[in-house]
């Protein structure tokens, strides 16, 4: 384990600042990092600890916790943990992790030329867009971290870098980790296929055998989602338009992407229908437009929504009128759903957990699996059997009997010996 000793963690704070200032980061987000090192720096000189490592980050975070929940912290407290922990992941690797997305021309040195020709083979693929908005944030990550490292080219890359690289994925989400590797595997393997690289570095990266699939949906009840309805105030134009979002998820089961960016044009109002391209699998769907959803996208559209030539039904409520992002519209279902006092341990509490309650009630309405899948816009019913798993009843039916030890025994011939 990497550590540094307490009378050079000054100096490493300044690295890592550096580090944040060539990323690009605000000087208002270089200020606040610059005071959290400074906090984090105190706290080891007058604990009397010889270094900085994993179990003193660990101790700090512990006494800003003081025995409560994380999520019962002050946004100053959590901003302290999240630094804590980035500078920690300097310490050991020499980099962090980036959260914010790039366009694809934004990379530029080392991997530029390369990344180039990689994203127009993936385009020739017919890869979504999503798929390659993740090649490009991967790999920019990826090209930064060589960056970083002094490689100015990429016969500089060595089987320790892409080592170190691995290393630091330790402190991304395991879903994040998984994405990651496969990104820069198939890059490596397109840089040496093209002759970029002498050497073949894909066996250098793990395969990973995270399983997306590996928890159970989160689902809530009918009576949950009636209190979380219950919570927003529909007198506000903000509350409007969020009612009507969250409806959209809850009874037509729609994936975010496609509540934020639903448009005018596919609404038909005359037969009462939303007909939309999903933007992550790119098929076309149709589904009924309720009444009550009809009702509430109304009432938004007549008294809540600000004036705007969008083509965008559902727009955000500060002077740009651009549409919601994804982040935004996970952050309002979990605020109402904070709000309506629904506990959420070991549940995930984002739109997308509203799909997967519709597809909860509706195997628990016995509803024909190939329905399902129409309804949820899979592009497979493969996809739609993921949620097999939620309906314990049913399941509980398919169980067999555990035969006895009389029953081996007559089996096995036991009982002649």
């Amino acid at each position: 384990m990497v550590a540094i000793k307490s009378d050079s963690l000054e100096r490493e704070a300044e690295k890592f600042l550096e580090y944040l200032g060539r990323r690009n980061y605000a000087e208002s987000t270089m200020q606040s990092y610059r005071n959290g090192c400074n906090a984090i720096a105190e706290y080891v000189q007058e604990n009397a600890m010889e270094q900085y490592d994993e179990d003193a980050c660990r101790k700090f975070c512990m006494e800003l916790l003081g025995g409560r929940e994380y999520s019962a912290l002050t946004n100053r407290e959590q901003t302290m943990i999240c630094y804590a922990n980035r500078l920690l992941e300097f310490v050991e690797t020499g980099a962090v992790g980036q959260k914010a997305k790039r366009p694809k021309n934004a990379l530029n040195g080392l991997c530029a030329e390369s990344i180039a020709g990689f994203f127009a083979m993936l385009e020739n693929q017919f890869l979504s867009k999503s798929t390659l908005d993740s090649y490009s944030l991967y790999l920019g990550r990826f090209n930064d971290y060589l960056i970083n490292l002094g490689a100015e080219k990429l016969s500089d890359i060595t089987v320790d870098m892409l080592l170190g690289y691995v290393k630091s994925l330790n402190y991304q989400s395991k879903s994040v980790g998984y994405r990651t590797l496969g990104a820069v595997r198939r890059y490596l393997r397109f840089l040496y296929e093209n002759k970029y690289l002498l050497k073949d570095y894909t066996e250098i990266i793990p395969s990973n055998k995270y399983n997306k699939n590996n928890k159970l949906p989160s689902l809530y009840t009918e009576d949950e989602i009636s209190k979380m309805l219950n919570a927003v105030d529909r007198g506000s134009p903000k509350g409007k338009r969020d009612y009507a979002m969250m409806l959209l998820s809850t009874y037509l089961g729609l994936r975010s992407s496609d509540v934020c960016q639903l448009q005018f044009s596919e609404i038909n109002w005359e037969q009462d229908t939303i007909t939309i391209v999903q933007k992550k699998t790119r098929q076309r769907i149709e589904l009924p437009l309720l009444p009550m959803i009809g009702n509430a996208i109304i009432d938004y559209l007549k008294y809540g929504r600000p004036k705007s030539e969008s083509n965008y039904v559902f727009l955000q409520h500060i002077p740009e009128n651009g549409c919601l992002s994804y982040s935004t519209f996970h952050s309002i279902v979990c605020g109402y759903i904070r709000h309506a006092g629904i506990s959420t341990d070991n549940r995930r509490h984002g739109p997308h957990a509203l799909r997967h309650s519709l597809a909860g009630r509706l195997l628990g309405a016995y509803t024909p699996m190939p329905i399902i899948s129409e309804v949820l816009g899979h592009s497979s019913i493969e996809s739609t059997n993921y949620y097999l798993r939620i309906d314990i009843t049913k399941l509980c039916q398919c169980a067999l009997n555990v035969p006895t030890t009389d029953y081996y025994a007559h089996n096995r011939g036991w009982g002649n010996e």
